[in-house]
This record gives C-alpha cells, sequence and structure tokens, in this order.
C-alpha cells in the first residue's frame, strides 16, 4: 500500500524543486531529489494564487462536503525518501549534484506560491558529490599533489554543512580540479545533461570563496583553494586567471612563512612536514609554470625538505623529493636571463649549458607508483628540451649558431627518452597529468597529430 502511494503524483510540486524552480515529475522521492541525493518532501504549506483579502461567508454545516474547499495537510514522507547507495569510485561514476540544470517552473505549472520568507542562505555541495571527488583525487592526483592528510579530507567530505567558509571553499576547488583536470564532465544530450560540470563546481568554489576575507584569515586552506584554482584554470586553458591564482597562493605562502625555516618551528612534527610538502609543490608548479608562459620565480629552494620516513608513504615521498631535485636545477639567475635579459649572452648561455648537463643525468625510480615515473621522466626530457631551444629565443644579431651552444642531437635523444617512457604507461597515468604532460608531449613531439 505505501509503495502505491508512494508512485501516485502529488498535487504540488516538492520542496527543494520549488525553491530550486527546477521541473518536478511531483513523485516521492522526485526524480531531481532522487538523481542529487536529496531528501524529498512536501511538507510547506502554500498560498493560493489570486486576490488577497476576499471575504468568505460562513456555511451551514449542513451543506455538501463536495462544496469545501480543501485545506492543504502536510504530507508525511515516507522513510525511503531518503536515497542511499554505495559510492563507486570510478571516473564514469562521479555523483550527480543539487545544482543540476534544468528547466524552469512556468507560473502555470502550479497553482501555489509561497508565502513570502526571509532569504536562505546558499545551499553546499551534498556531501556524496564531495566525497566522491575527493576519492578520485586520492586515486589519481594525490601522487602528484600529496599536500594533505587524506584521512582528515575524507572525514570532512561527508559534512560539507558543518564545515567552515575555508575549509568548505578548500574542498569545492579540490573537486573543480579533479573534475576538469580528469575531464570527468560526461556526453550530453542536445548540450543539457543533470549532471554537475567541471564549471559548476568551479563557479560554486568562487562563490564560496567570496563568503569570507582572504587577506585578513590567511590559512593553508585559503592557498590551496588558490592553488586548484590555478590547476582548474590552467586545465581550461584560461592562462591569465591561472596565473593570478597561482601568484595569490605565492603571496599566502610568504604571508604564512612557508619561505622560512623558523616558522616550522610551532607546530608538530606532522603538520610542519604537511605544511612543507605545500611548499614544495608550490615551488615545482612556480618553475614549471614560469618557464611555460615565461614569468619570473619568487619562491627560492629556502627550507628543507620534506622527510622521506616521516609520512605514512615512503615511497611516495621518495616520488614526489626526485621531482623537487629536478626543479632545484632551474635557478633564479636562469629566469632572470630568460625573463630580463639580466648578464651578457655568454653567461646565459654557460647558465643553460650548466642546467642541460645537470638535467642529463639518469633517476632512479624503482618502485616509484606509475604516476610519479611518467611525470618525472617526462618532465625530466621537456626540461631537457626547453633549455636546448632557450638559445633561439635571444635576438638574432646576439644568437650564435645553436649547434655552437648545445648539440643538435638533445631533442631527438629526450624525444626517444620520452616515448619509451609514454608507451610504457598506462593510459589513466598518463590522463592524471591533465593539459600540463599534454603541452609537455606536444614540446617533445611536435610534429605528432593531436
Amino acid at each position: 500500500m505505501e509503495g502505491t502511494h508512494a508512485a501516485l503524483p502529488m498535487k504540488q510540486v516538492c520542496d527543494n524543486c520549488r525553491r530550486r524552480k527546477l521541473k518536478c515529475n511531483r513523485l516521492c522521492p522526485c526524480n531531481r531529489c532522487q538523481g542529487a541525493l536529496l531528501r524529498c518532501t512536501y511538507t510547506d504549506i502554500l498560498q493560493r494564487k489570486g486576490p488577497k483579502f476576499r471575504t468568505f461567508y460562513p456555511r451551514s454545516s449542513t451543506s455538501s462536503t463536495g462544496d469545501e474547499s480543501p485545506q492543504p495537510n502536510p504530507i508525511p514522507t515516507p522513510p525511503n525518501s531518503i536515497i542511499l547507495g554505495d559510492f563507486d569510485p570510478s571516473l564514469a561514476q562521479t555523483a550527480h549534484s543539487f545544482f543540476s540544470p534544468g528547466p524552469m517552473i512556468s507560473p502555470d505549472d502550479s497553482g501555489w506560491e509561497d508565502f513570502p520568507k526571509p532569504q536562505s542562505p546558499p545551499s553546499r555541495l551534498s556531501a556524496p558529490v564531495i566525497v566522491a571527488h575527493v576519492n578520485v583525487y586520492l586515486k589519481y592526483l594525490f601522487p602528484i599533489m600529496p599536500v594533505f592528510s587524506p584521512a582528515l579530507v575524507l572525514a570532512d567530505s561527508g559534512e560539507p554543512e558543518r564545515l567552515s567558509p575555508q575549509r568548505y571553499a578548500f574542498l569545492v576547488a579540490l573537486c573543480a580540479a579533479t573534475h576538469i583536470q580528469l575531464k570527468l564532465d560526461g556526453p550530453t544530450d542536445n548540450g543539457q545533461s543533470d549532471e554537475i560540470s567541471g564549471e559548476d563546481l568551479l563557479s560554486e568554489a568562487l562563490r564560496a570563496r567570496s563568503e569570507y576575507d582572504l587577506i585578513e584569515s590567511p590559512s593553508i586552506d585559503s592557498l590551496l583553494t588558490s592553488f586548484y584554482l590555478f590547476a582548474s584554470y590552467g586545465n581550461l586553458d584560461k592562462q591569465d586567471h591561472a596565473w593570478y591564482y597561482l601568484c595569490q597562493a605565492l603571496f599566502m605562502a610568504h604571508t604564512l612563512g612557508l619561505h622560512q625555516e623558523s616558522s616550522y618551528r610551532a607546530f608538530d612534527l606532522f603538520e610542519a612536514e604537511e605544511r612543507r610538502r605545500v611548499f614544495w609543490l608550490l615551488f615545482v608548479t612556480e618553475r614549471a609554470y614560469a618557464l611555460q608562459q615565461t614569468k619570473p620565480v619568487i619562491l627560492r629552494n629556502s627550507i628543507r625538505k620534506p622527510e622521506i620516513f616521516s609520512g605514512d608513504d615512503p615511497i611516495l615521498a621518495y616520488g614526489f623529493l626526485n621531482l623537487i631535485n629536478l626543479f632545484e636545477k632551474l635557478t633564479p639567475d636562469l629566469y632572470d636571463w630568460i625573463i630580463f635579459g639580466q648578464g651578457d649572452e655568454l653567461s646565459g648561455q654557460a647558465l643553460v649549458n650548466l642546467t642541460l648537463r645537470n638535467l642529463s643525468y639518469p633517476i632512479s625510480l624503482e618502485g616509484v607508483l606509475e604516476t610519479q615515473q611518467v611525470d618525472i621522466l617526462v618532465t625530466q626530457q621537456w626540461l631537457r628540451t626547453a633549455m636546448w631551444r632557450l638559445p633561439t629565443q635571444l635576438p638574432l644579431d646576439k644568437s650564435p649558431p645553436i649547434q655552437d651552444i648545445i648539440p643538435p642531437h638533445v631533442p631527438i635523444k629526450a624525444g626517444k627518452l620520452a616515448m619509451e617512457v609514454v608507451c610504457a604507461t598506462s593510459q589513466a597515468a598518463i590522463d592524471s597529468h591533465g593539459i600540463g604532460m599534454v603541452r609537455h608531449l606536444r614540446q617533445l613531439f611536435p610534429y605528432l597529430p593531436r
């Protein structure tokens, strides 16, 4: 009997669809709430449209009950109206969100309108959506961006409504970066989809960030929010936006004193190591992005590197340390010569030769995770090719023939080594690096078809 009652359409749209102005099929639970994992209810008492303050005359108690106006009574919500299910962490099963787009309710779709109510605060992403993206991040992206405690982030993902604005913005920015970098947007029919998109998540991250004063409350969460916004815009190929948010993250790193060794004494070993990983991820990212986009660098290798055996995963820490060592070979003097032309041509060429030689030593990565291996080895060959090309960026009247500076076989050998790495790596490990890996491969193999 209960199942039959739940299958009958209601006379009004459900509370969630009415507030969100979405088309509702008026079942219990309705299709919108079921897709967004929301509790579907029909408890709001609504008022009919039409003239107000009309005079109603009492009727005799003997009047036919068929003439009486129906009274809106709260409809009890069946206990099975809360949709629960196990999370599937595969890439194809990222969760829906209550921000799902849908057709608007026209004025004629319902004979009810709301009583005037105070403006309610914006709703947050549902817990299953955040948990789904965090699990995908931990599987595919955490090996190359190990900057937080997985257990703490997973715990917070299950209770988004209880989080501070800073923590919530951090989690949503992480979701946006994951969704966009891994290209989780599925195919749509006629350009419309009920599933949340990467740009929807990005918009929600920006909205969440606007709820607090970024300058007055600097924190690691706010720094990582800026970092994930940088990653999102970078993968959308909006480089001006990406550079803005990377600079924002660098500013907060200095505000928090991450560049000063003395600042780490105020924290226990676990938190200090976590902050070190944040600093060194910024260090690596800034140097790679500055080389790609011809930008100056701010951070210096002014603190010690993270300990390999101080965390739960020494193999992951070892791989991360090898990536740091690669970018330490790119000195600030090299960037000053590239960006500002500081120093004469001979000193610049000497810097290029020295850097290329330092980048040519083999790296031992036995036991390192596949995602980290392809990142380190392809990046090494990309950097070698970038150093080989640098002399060609000099003015023609000052640039000697390139073969007089660096042997011409460098890009050929680098491309061959990179191809061997790529051919031995799974597609998922390559795809997890997003547009950055694509750019590296395009520069290593400029004549390959897209």
